[in-house]
């Protein structure tokens, strides 16, 4: 009975630290918002204490403030209390943190809900049956999500139906007879596990496996017999470098919860050991240049460094997320016009089209606000590759509900 009753008291005491020294960082860091935290804390505090510890009451105290619009303008280092919150939240094992869970593994990921796919797979097949009709290919790629259905990798109280979800979509566009390129199926059978394969803190693969992404469409299109004579080197990994920057990035996920919350992530650049020379136009960002690979593709001041919240390492690889993206290269093999479109996995993949494709364009058509079918006239594509993410699919994104030929 005593045994028992000192670890209560254990418990209770590194409870009552830890709140402790949540106050005080707050009275010394964010002096604005006392007469607002101590309202909240003293409310929670005036709840049966059999509930909750002190610690969880004040954090949630906190945690509640933090979100609030009226502080978010008052705060003038919102980055400070988001690690604090973090890390006191790992200190509690809290699994679950400002809409991010923590996986069995360490990642942090988010969770979908249900939902139908039917109006994209009606849109996306009609792009499809409209490029196949003007004698062109179509290929629809699915990224993976961390959340992967082959590892037991959520807590057991968190459900998700993002793989739900992408095994309707993908049944229904092979139904209508799309080709469909399941990178979910393709990372089980090569044996690439979660691990290898994301960033820790953020929902995108890394740098590495978008590589690995690029290198699986060419090949699948190679199988579909619909472009040939890629030179080897420009497929083969070994003839790139992946300069590896330790411990310099937080992904969008830890910039949620912090870096002290599920640590921080290594990042990668990728560097031929080719000789490359493309092109990358961007219309809204003022982006026009012709050099290697290494120069032009990306914006290299995103990589190295610990200014976490601020760098914005992933989206450097084709400057991230645009309405469009002008590739070309005098070069490369494959003579065809490209069109490519799709969501923020794209971004290292489709960067690295350009070694391969003498033109191509690429299209986010979440920011895309031209005429769709003005456009596909004019550009009349003779491939289309679509990526997007399997949690694209729970969203309200243009990417898989757009309407590329209205009224027809």
């Amino acid at each position: 009975m005593k045994t028992a009753l000192r670890k209560i008291l254990k418990k209770i005491n590194a409870s009552v630290i830890i709140a402790t020294i949540f106050m005080f960082f707050i009275v010394i860091v964010g002096s604005a918002t006392i007469p607002t935290v101590l309202a909240q804390i003293g409310a929670a505090l005036r709840e049966p204490s059999t509930a909750r510890t002190s610690a969880h009451l004040i954090k949630n105290a906190y945690a509640e403030m933090l979100t609030t619009d009226l502080n978010q303008s008052i705060l003038t280092n919102r980055a400070t209390y988001v690690n604090l919150n973090g890390y006191v939240a790992r200190l509690l094992g809290q699994r679950y943190v400002n809409e991010v869970v923590k996986m069995n593994n360490g990642y942090l990921t988010q969770v979908c809900a249900r939902v139908s796919n039917e109006t994209s797979i009606q849109r996306i097949t009609a792009l499809f049956q409209k490029q196949t009709e003007n004698g062109g290919a179509y290929l629809f790629v699915l990224a993976p999500t961390k959340n992967s259905e082959y590892e037991d990798l959520l807590p057991p109280d968190i459900k998700d139906e993002a793989n739900a979800n992408a095994d309707d979509l993908v049944s229904g566009l092979r139904k209508n007879g799309v080709p469909v390129l399941d990178l979910r199926e393709e990372l089980h059978a090569q044996g690439i596990s979660v691990d290898e394969a994301f960033n820790k803190t953020d929902h995108h693969w890394n740098a590495q496996t978008g590589f690995w992404a690029y290198v699986q469409i060419f090949r699948t299109l190679q199988n579909m017999g619909v472009v040939s004579d890629i030179p080897d080197n420009l497929l083969d990994a070994n003839q790139f470098e992946f300069r590896i920057y330790k411990n310099s990035f937080l992904g969008s996920l830890g910039k949620r919860t912090g870096q002290y919350y599920a640590g921080v992530d290594d990042f990668c650049q990728i560097i031929p050991r080719i000789q490359t020379s493309i092109s990358v136009k961007i219309p809204d960002a003022n982006v026009d240049l012709t050099g290697r690979y290494e120069d032009v593709a990306y914006a290299e001041e995103n990589f190295g460094g610990t200014d976490y919240f601020n760098q914005r390492s992933y989206s450097a690889y084709g400057y991230g997320n645009r309405a469009m993206v002008h590739w070309g290269s005098d070069v490369a093999p494959i003579k065809q016009r490209f069109l490519v479109y799709g969501d923020s996995f794209g971004n290292v993949p489709f960067s690295l089209f350009p070694l391969c494709v003498q033109t191509c364009d690429e299209l986010d058509m979440r920011h895309f606000t031209e005429n769709f079918a003005a456009y596909y006239e004019e550009f009349n594509p003779d491939v289309i590759v679509c990526l997007v993410n399997v949690q694209e699919l729970s969203s309200d994104s243009e990417n898989v509900l757009y309407d590329f030929f209205p009224g027809k």
